[in-house]
């Protein structure tokens, strides 16, 4: 399941330029294969920092994660698009800070809520309080 579709990507961006990122000079066409990869190498980032908390797919999209993707989906089109020369600042930014909140999330940070305000099952490996038996803990302590 894809975190964002065309039609959000629209909202941030004009058909034109869209058009000119995927690879069309006249801004007329969109190159759909070269979104479709965009987005996917955004989803595919995504799910490399939330797959350690959460349980994937998601039921549903927040929608910081919504946003994510279609950041990260711009950044990834920026790339192809200005690969023999410097992608512009304000699109990296896009990229390092997704990268931030992703981070956020992925260290728990932050929390990821359904709208219908049901959290979606976290993964942890914590199983409760650790009681240790005699004097095991004193080599940490001498």
């Amino acid at each position: 399941m894809a975190y964002s579709d065309d039609d959000d990507l629209l909202l941030q961006i004009s058909f034109a330029d869209l058009a000119r990122l995927s690879g069309d000079d006249t801004g007329s066409a969109i190159d759909e294969d070269r979104v479709g990869e965009a987005r996917r190498n955004s989803d595919a980032l995504i799910d490399t920092f939330l797959s350690g908390r959460y349980k994937l797919p998601l039921e549903s999209v927040p929608e910081i994660i919504r946003t994510i993707s279609i950041d990260l989906t711009v950044y990834f089109l920026h790339e192809y698009r200005y690969r023999d020369s410097l992608i512009p600042t304000a699109i990296v930014a896009l990229r390092v800070n997704s990268e931030r909140v992703l981070s956020m999330i992925q260290k728990g940070d932050l929390v990821l809520f359904e709208s219908t305000n049901n959290p979606p099952e976290i993964i942890t490996n914590k199983t409760g309080f650790k009681i240790f038996q005699g004097n095991k803990t004193d080599v940490f302590f001498s």
